[in-house]
């Protein structure tokens, strides 16, 4: 939150928080795959009722989906749009976000990518 305040008051330009874990897999009241609580969901839902933000967008990539942020913190906030890129197969919770998700963008890639070319996945 201390970030976000940051950012939104002006007082930074950007920040970038390396947090571990990342809490992505933490739901609204369950507490998964290492993650107790969602980091990122804590300072977006702190943007959005404290700053009054209308829209937000969060990137998420990580080698597992962030499953908590997209289906079950976010499901029915449409201000919200979820972009995730994620080892696939390898523990891929996907999730199909909620019926009031604007966006969901869902990026598998496949180990050993290098970035450069990406190869579609059957």
């Amino acid at each position: 939150m201390a970030a976000t305040d940051a950012v939104l008051n002006g007082d930074v330009v950007n920040a970038f928080c390396a947090v571990r874990p990342p809490g992505h897999h933490a739901e609204r009241g369950l507490a998964m795959g290492f993650c107790f609580f969602n980091n990122l969901a804590v300072g977006v839902a702190h943007a959005l009722e404290v700053h009054g933000l209308k829209r937000v967008a969060i990137v998420d990539f990580d080698v597992h989906h962030g499953n908590g942020t997209e289906d079950r913190i976010f499901r029915d906030d449409k201000r919200v749009m979820f972009c995730s890129s994620f080892q696939y197969p390898f523990l891929s919770l996907f999730t199909s976000g909620g019926k009031g998700m604007r966006r969901i963008i869902h990026t598998p890639l496949e180990s050993g990518t290098d970035g450069c070319s990406l190869s579609s996945l059957d």
